[in-house]
């Protein structure tokens, strides 16, 4: 009796350990091929523990740090708590200004006269700016009634994380940056003008609140900076000037101004000008190619800030989509639609045709190089669409925003995309998803068939 007893135990631990080497395997493949499944055990409890413990960078979705109040912080988190306050709400603006050109003008009224305004605009740590208001450039002044944002404990971390930058608070956009205020104001405006356009076009897909309290965003002006931060959080992604990581749930960018690239042409630009300047004596004649040399740095300069702000849009509208709830938490979407929704929010308004896109895919649909509707939409990898290979990377990212323009450019197309979005992302379907190629499922949402589908798409694009 005793024998069969132990021989029945040892049959027990055998079979668990097969169960627990067959799940393992099973997780690893999931793993491997970004299957939305292996995102989907990660916030389990035990999927939380596994993480943790074998320190799945990147994956670990235990990086968002929860609230704490200030009777469970540190004193030396109390005393960053602190300095934030004080900083926050030395620099909030108590009047607005708007002038008869147009310009709005916000910041502390320091003094009036009779024919006068003294104005004093803040830029944080960066410094103030004050300007003398003739009283008739002014079309009206209002007062504002601002209250300080609240500093919360993920502000404070992330402050602590960064000692040497500066930390910004434009709600619901937190910034941490070692640019000076000058540089960042742009792209407070930009994010917050993003944030306003995806709110209206894309409000009712919106499931839930901000993970996290406030959007993160991580500024960079040093490029090797930037590189580090990137390859401890994102080590399978190509080398890019941005990204968005759900799992710290924060915008990271790099500031294209200040790139080795731009450093380089523009000690070629000198150079250049000095070898010119040295073989004329002629005033006019050098004088010509100092301003030549000057356009050619502004139209430099101008190119890369325009991409900077491109990148600033397109991770920008990642945050919102994973932060917002429009992405699932557990990546069931494949590339098209994440990326797709991404590059419709590039252009300066939501759904503006992109004439350099529209030209690639016209030039690729004439050479016969054109991705086809179902290897795009049933496309998936871990590395995105980096791992179509050289060449059909940046095609990817454009036919991926045509079919989002097309799918958005009708009421009735777009109402049953976004029902497919609330199908894709509802983990009850999870099985189904998995199964079944993505195709077939936006198909049947769409009511059509992936041949009359795939037509529109290409007479849509011929359109544009």
């Amino acid at each position: 009796m005793k024998e069969h007893h132990v021989k029945g135990l040892r049959i027990l631990r055998l079979a668990i350990l097969v169960s627990l080497l067959v799940g393992s395997i099973e997780l690893y493949s999931w793993s491997r091929s970004a299957d939305p499944r292996f995102f989907h055990f990660l916030e389990s409890p035990l999927g939380r523990e596994l993480a943790r413990l074998f320190r799945w960078r990147g994956q670990d979705v235990s990086l968002i740090p929860r609230d704490k109040p200030e009777s469970e912080m540190t004193a030396a988190e109390l005393a960053v708590k602190r300095r934030l306050e004080k900083v926050v709400r030395e620099n909030l603006p108590s009047h607005r200004l708007i002038l008869k050109t147009g310009k709005v003008m916000e910041g502390r009224l320091v003094e009036a006269k009779p024919d006068h305004f003294l104005f004093e605009e803040s830029y944080g740590s960066s410094g103030v700016l004050r300007a003398r208001i003739v009283r008739s450039r002014i079309d009206h002044i209002e007062r504002l009634k601002i209250s300080p944002p609240r500093i919360t404990y993920r502000d404070v971390l992330f402050q602590m994380e960064f000692p040497r930058m500066k930390l910004y608070k434009h709600p619901p956009y937190t910034i941490v940056t070692d640019e000076s205020y000058f540089q960042v104001q742009r792209s407070v405006r930009t994010l917050r003008d993003l944030y306003t356009e995806v709110m209206t076009v894309f409000g009712p897909l919106m499931a839930r609140g901000r993970r996290g309290k406030g959007l993160q965003i991580l500024f960079f002006s040093d490029r090797e900076a930037y590189l580090r931060y990137q390859k401890n959080y994102r080590v399978k992604m190509e080398d890019t000037a941005g990204f968005y990581s759900p799992w710290l749930d924060r915008l990271v960018i790099f500031n294209e101004v200040g790139s080795d690239v731009m450093k380089d042409l523009a000690a070629d630009l000198h150079k250049q000008e000095a070898e010119l300047r040295r073989k004329t004596q002629d005033a006019r004649q050098r004088s010509r190619i100092g301003a030549y040399r000057r356009r050619v740095e502004r139209n430099l300069l101008e190119q890369a800030e325009e991409k900077t702000f491109v990148t600033l849009r397109h991770e920008g509208a990642h945050q919102l989509f994973f932060s917002y709830g429009v992405h699932s938490s557990f990546r069931a979407e494949n590339e098209w639609l994440v990326e797709g929704l991404a590059v419709y929010c590039e252009t300066p308004h939501l759904g503006e045709p992109d004439p350099r896109r529209i030209k690639r895919l016209r030039r690729a649909m004439d050479r016969g190089r054109f991705i086809g509707l179902q290897n795009l939409v049933n496309f998936r990898h871990v590395r995105g669409f980096f791992a179509m290979g050289e060449g059909r990377v940046d095609l990817a990212y454009s036919e991926a925003w045509s079919l989002v323009h097309y799918l958005m450019s009708d009421a009735d197309l777009r109402n049953c995309f976004f029902e497919y979005i609330r199908y894709i992302r509802d983990p009850r379907h999870l099985d189904v998803i998995v199964r079944k190629p993505r195709v077939q499922i936006l198909c049947r949402f769409l009511h059509t068939d992936s041949e009359s589908l795939e037509k529109a798409w290409l007479d849509h694009i011929r359109r544009m």
